[in-house]
């Protein structure tokens, strides 16, 4: 979902960090669960998964409802309208130029 770095330093962008305008609204402390960036570590967190079935299960209806509804065009057409808008109220004031 991003290209950060693990607690190691390791990720897919070699140490790039960013997040993508709706992160945030996605990955809810304590409510998501995030995949493992390495291989190695996949088959472990797939077993747990399993072992919590129900759970797990839970956990991937609410997040796929999460992102059909923070995803959708709408949700982006709000995002850029209000980020355009302070920008603009920025430029407007003087505290931001390109």
């Amino acid at each position: 979902m991003y290209n950060a770095p693990d607690r190691k330093g390791r990720g897919y962008g070699q140490g790039v960090v960013y997040e993508e305008f709706f992160y945030h609204r996605l990955v809810l402390e304590n409510e998501t669960v995030v995949r493992p960036d390495q291989l190695v570590d996949l088959l472990p967190f797939v077993k747990i998964l399993r072992r919590y079935d129900d759970a797990s299960r839970r956990i991937g209806e609410a997040a796929r409802a999460r992102a059909t509804r923070e995803l959708s065009v709408e949700a982006a057409m709000c995002y850029w309208a209000v980020l355009l808008a302070e920008v603009g109220e920025l430029q407007r004031i003087g505290g931001f130029a390109f």
